[in-house]
């Protein structure tokens, strides 16, 4: 699934111009814009490039719903994966899941992104903020739209992005009224430049404890698997623990991305950027960054799984244990996130941004830079390419059931989703037809994104 994807203009490279790279609050105390003349700066490419590769990898597990014959298995506290010491289909749940990190990463990151290129509009700070309030309300109402009726609710990843990015823009609210007020405070003593640096300086370091402390508590709370069955709290469930279906449940539930676990990526984001534009950092400088700071993660991470306690989520239960099996060691708890599960994946997509950005200033004026670029068509439209291949997929799957290449039993489909994988395409013949389906979302999101390139900042076209 994916990040809310951002406009053309809503992603800047902070070092380029005034704007970006601008130490005041993102939002005065009192409501009002901080106004910055500056020219239009050219977009983090790298991020289109992060946000297309995502989209591109978590396809796979949904076009292998409708196409092929593997199940998909989830890393849930209570039914870990068992691969049977496939390192084939380790590897590819693998990189599947490891891509919900980056989306709430890159969403907190162009959460502060949107809000300085609206701020050169002009745009007042509640409007901002409404902005994002309809934003969230949209991914929370898609994330019941999609899914077969009488499901009840399901959290899915549209669900968390959804409420974190609301929370994220209140973040960036209070933050910008509290940095005001800590900056006229440190004047007194300093000077202005100074007390800017500063203020803004102990606002991140805000942000990052605040990931340091909320994100190692899924790793307290979650229970043992002996305790699958006992019976939580609803809204417990819905806001910090995923857990299936309850049948006593009024409305039922199955929690899956609960958002208070995912908060902590996006407070990542907003910092790393707050951080970027700060320190006016070039975009060499940013990829070092980034580089730095994911093989610190996973230097952390390493010993962390090794150890096999706290930050791992029922590490027990995994056989043999992660000390003894290549693939276990990466078996990771996702539902909530563990702390391992956390450095591990964020690490490899710091690592990643990294790469992209230095490609990005190696291969300028490239293919790699296009805008006919796949990675970067699919990055700039990242929620229509999710909506839209869900039905992609599931109309080659009903092609292919005309064809014969396809069987299901009757009455095994409920809303177009199948009950049953047994008649799929065996590998690699879903391959290829995950390679087809990507070939026609790139068509349909080339001509989206020129669609609602076309429509103003304020177009509810823009969300998409």
């Amino acid at each position: 699934m994916s990040a809310p994807p951002q406009q053309a203009e809503d992603i800047e490279r902070p070092a380029a111009d005034a704007a970006a790279s601008e130490s005041t609050p993102l939002l005065a105390a009192d409501g009002a814009t901080t106004v910055v003349t500056a020219t239009k700066a050219p977009r983090l490419l790298f991020l289109d490039h992060v946000r297309g590769l995502l989209m591109c990898l978590q396809s796979i597990d949904h076009s292998r719903l409708f196409l092929s014959r593997i199940a998909v298995q989830h890393e849930e506290w209570w039914n870990m994966p068992d691969f049977e010491g496939s390192l084939y289909h380790w590897f590819v749940r693998f990189l599947t899941a490891s891509c919900a990190p980056g989306f709430f990463l890159t969403m907190g990151m162009s959460i502060v992104l949107f809000t300085l290129s609206r701020q050169r509009m002009e745009w007042h700070s509640l409007s901002i903020l409404r902005h994002f309030f309809i934003r969230g309300a949209v991914l929370v109402g898609f994330n019941s739209l999609m899914l077969p009726s009488g499901m009840g609710l399901v959290t899915t990843v549209l669900f968390s992005l959804g409420v974190d990015l609301f929370l994220g823009s209140c973040c960036v609210l209070l933050e910008g009224a509290s940095t005001k007020a800590l900056i006229t405070r440190l004047t007194g003593t300093r000077t202005a430049i100074e007390a800017t640096r500063l203020g803004t300086s102990i606002s991140i370091g805000f942000y990052v404890a605040a990931a340091a402390i909320i994100s190692p508590l899924a790793s307290w709370y979650t229970p043992g698997k002996e305790h699958q069955d006992d019976y939580y709290n609803w809204w417990f469930r819905l806001a910090f623990l995923p857990h299936k279906v309850i049948e006593t449940d009024g409305v039922q539930l199955y929690s899956m991305y609960a958002p208070v676990p995912w908060m902590p990526f996006v407070l990542w984001g907003i910092a790393l950027q707050r951080a970027t534009a700060q320190f006016k950092l070039r975009p060499k400088q940013s990829g070092l960054l980034h580089a730095a700071i994911g093989t610190a993660m996973w230097i952390v991470f390493i010993p962390l799984r090794l150890a096999e306690g706290f930050g791992n989520i029922n590490p027990g239960d995994l056989h043999p244990s992660p000390r003894h099996s290549f693939i276990n060691f990466f078996n990771l708890t996702k539902y909530p996130p563990s702390v391992a599960y956390t450095l591990c994946t964020l690490g490899i997509i710091h690592l990643v941004c990294a790469l992209f950005i230095f490609m990005e200033i190696k291969l300028k004026d490239s293919m790699w830079t296009s805008e006919r670029n796949p990675l970067i068509v699919f990055g700039r439209s990242a929620f229509f390419f999710y909506i839209a291949h869900f039905y992609v997929y599931r109309i080659m799957r009903w092609l292919l059931l005309q064809t014969g290449d396809i069987t299901e039993p009757p009455g095994s489909s409920k809303g177009g989703w199948p009950s049953s994988q047994a008649g799929n395409l065996p590998d690699p013949a879903y391959w290829f037809a995950w390679v087809v389906g990507l070939i026609v979302l790139y068509q349909m999101c080339l001509k989206y994104g020129r669609f609602k390139a076309s429509k103003s900042p304020s177009s509810i076209w823009r969300f998409f």
